[in-house]
């Protein structure tokens, strides 16, 4: 064939092939064949939870085609830089995954995975110290729920807490349906008619399995206690070293404890998980 010019024979004769031939001339002729296009699936895992302000997370979906996925999301939770998700809100977002298909695939149905986004672990800060009223307020706007000696206070959901009762006190935030990690707890004991914030007084690891130690406290300590769940007293020994006190609880059995610390005619509590 020429371009443009084609030629086709056609033989009408029936003894010999010279007889009835003729010659047909086409212009502008195109040839084609219809070509059926592929399916293809994507595959996109579950995508773990995560921490507002942890580091971008790379989505990883791929196609039977092996062509590239783009990655979109309608929540305000989440920004999309290719297959880069920047989490800018606590709360339940989803992102989903597509390939508009090509010249051999058709596209592929759309695939999505939701997953939570927790919010930060909140703080806690105090006011009304040395008073009958004290007030706890949590750096997180809304979604708090308030903790007494590590259990929910029932209608303690508030942004601020107001305190007439010594004990460990927390708070956590929780966004649709995702928690963020309990906050570290703030102790508050009763002196007489007033109620005083332990302000730097800590005890660490918690939990704990051989050893504990205590530190932010100021001045010798006349005795200590750590106290089970049904009342049992069980003295310990606090030695200072480093302007660190450490004491040994590798005897006691795994429970919940109040730790009793006795400095003049102040008691401090402290909560405590022994391994």
């Amino acid at each position: 064939f020429n371009y443009n010019k084609a030629s086709i024979f056609f033989n009408f004769g029936t003894t010999g092939a010279v007889a009835g031939e003729k010659t047909y001339y086409f212009d502008d002729m195109a040839f084609g064949a219809a070509v059926e296009l592929k399916s293809q699936v994507i595959t996109f895992p579950a995508i773990a939870s995560k921490t507002l302000g942890d580091a971008p997370v790379a989505m990883n979906a791929s196609s039977t085609s092996g062509l590239e996925i783009t990655y979109s999301s309608s929540d305000d939770k989440i920004t999309m830089d290719g297959n880069m998700a920047t989490m800018t809100k606590a709360g339940r977002a989803t992102i989903t995954a597509s390939q508009a298909g090509n010249n051999e695939f058709l596209p592929a149905e759309p695939v999505s995975q939701s997953f939570c986004i927790n919010p930060a672990k909140p703080t806690i800060s105090v006011s009304g110290t040395n008073t009958e009223s004290v007030t706890l307020t949590s750096s997180a706007a809304a979604g708090n729920q308030w903790f007494l000696n590590g259990n929910a206070i029932t209608g303690a959901v508030s942004q601020t807490l107001v305190v007439t009762t010594f004990g460990n006190y927390s708070v956590q935030v929780k966004v649709d349906d995702c928690l963020s990690t309990i906050s570290d707890e703030v102790s508050l004991i009763i002196n007489s008619a007033e109620i005083g914030k332990i302000q730097e007084m800590t005890v660490y690891p918690n939990p704990a399995e051989n050893y504990i130690y205590l530190k932010g406290i100021n001045g010798p300590i006349r005795s200590a206690e750590m106290i089970d769940m049904a009342g049992r007293s069980n003295p310990i020994e606090f030695e200072l070293y480093d302007e660190i006190y450490s004491a040994n609880v590798q005897n006691l059995s795994p429970g919940i404890y109040v730790l009793w610390i006795q400095q003049g005619n102040k008691s401090y509590p402290l909560r405590v998980i022994k391994k």
